[in-house]
């Protein structure tokens, strides 16, 4: 097995929009608890900003609630996205740390593989993380990839 480099070709980034699916039915609400020196707009705002830049470069995938794909392609135009290169998918999180809750790509004998390492909240820290714990193997799906999980 072989994690590459992060400066090595990739396919995309990908992205968790900021949200507590569970109980806000707003793309521009993200979870209060975690951002609660910002207004929620600026926050959605900002990711907007961010994945308008990674596409201007690349593809950039996006988990986040299907009834909010369009106001994220919206955003997304409004910061100067390249709206060919965002790919969305209706992959429900609790937070935005994708590289922590989200899939890992390695590489074994030239395939590329996901690897589900059971995200739980940084040690039961902040719940919930039930939505967290399903990003990578859904990630590894969208990809059609296989999928190992770890404890």
């Amino acid at each position: 097995m072989r994690l590459p480099a992060e400066w090595e070709p990739q396919s995309c980034i990908w992205l968790s929009w900021p949200s507590l699916s569970s109980s806000i039915p707003s793309p521009t609400h993200p979870t209060p608890s975690h951002w609660q020196h910002l207004a929620p707009s600026a926050i959605a705002q900002q990711w907007a900003r961010l994945a308008a830049t990674i596409s201007l470069s690349q593809i950039v995938a996006v988990n986040a609630p299907a009834l909010w794909h369009d106001h994220i392609r919206a955003s997304v135009q409004s910061a100067g996205g390249n709206l060919s290169r965002l790919h969305l998918y209706p992959h429900e999180t609790n937070d935005v740390w994708c590289r922590d809750h989200g899939a890992i790509f390695i590489q074994e004998q030239g395939q590329v593989i996901a690897t589900d390492c059971q995200f739980n909240g940084w040690g039961g820290n902040y719940a919930p993380w039930d939505l967290d714990n399903t990003a990578a193997q859904a990630m590894a799906t969208a990809q059609g990839l296989s999928c190992r999980s770890y404890p």
